[in-house]
Parts: structure tokens; C-alpha cells; sequence
């Protein structure tokens, strides 16, 4: 007597079953991040849809990395900080540049005043 068809399929291992999830994860990351990236309009648009699919990838890691992997990470935050330097640097000269621009307006306001008031005739 032969039990082989009834018996239910056995469940996968739990190995698998992980294995399993973490392509399917993976698949709707990439899904995601393929559509947010083709959507976006401005290099600031394409820059959050990088940067969060990196943040949803690395979130997800529970093995350990891969060195080269971590070295060229390391790498991309040193150079993203730079950048923010940068960024802050240039922001920062421009607010000086408009601040210095509006002392100069407020000056020359002034100057015109107090020569309008020095012009008018002593009452």
C-alpha cells in the first residue's frame, strides 16, 4: 500500500523559506526603486529614490556584508559628506550674499534720507 499521494508536500526548510522571502523582498525593492527613479524629474528626485532603496537594502542585510561591499560604501559616505559640505558651503555663501545685499540696500535707503533731509529748507 502506497501513502506517497497522500501525503502533503513537505514544508521547506527554513533555510529556503528565508532564501525565498529575501528574493521576493529583493524583487519589490528593485520594482520600486525602478519606477520611483523613472518618475523622478530633478537629480534631488533621483537622489531620494537612491538613497532610500540603499537604506531599505542595507536595512535588510542580517549575513554579513561582504567586504568589498562595505569598502565601497565607506568609500560612497565619504564622498556624500564631502558633497554636503559643499552643499552647506555654497548655501552658507549665498545667505552672505544676500544678507551683505540687503545691509547695502538698507545703507543706501539711508543715504538717500538723510540727503533728502539735509536738501529740504529749514522750516
Amino acid at each position: 500500500m502506497s501513502t506517497a499521494s497522500a501525503d502533503p508536500e513537505p514544508r521547506p526548510r527554513r533555510r529556503v523559506r528565508i532564501a525565498q522571502a529575501l528574493l521576493r523582498r529583493v524583487q519589490r525593492q528593485r520594482d520600486w526603486f525602478a519606477s520611483t527613479y523613472a518618475a523622478a524629474n530633478t537629480p534631488q528626485q533621483q537622489f531620494n529614490a537612491v538613497a532610500s532603496a540603499l537604506r531599505a537594502a542595507i536595512g535588510e542585510r542580517r549575513t554579513r556584508a561582504d567586504p568589498h561591499l562595505v569598502e565601497r560604501l565607506n568609500a560612497l559616505n565619504g564622498e556624500l559628506a564631502q558633497l554636503l559640505d559643499e552643499l552647506h558651503e555654497q548655501q552658507e555663501q549665498h545667505a552672505h550674499r544676500v544678507l551683505r545685499s540687503d545691509q547695502n540696500r538698507q545703507n543706501r535707503n539711508e543715504r538717500r534720507r538723510r540727503d533728502r533731509d539735509d536738501e529740504q529748507p529749514a522750516a
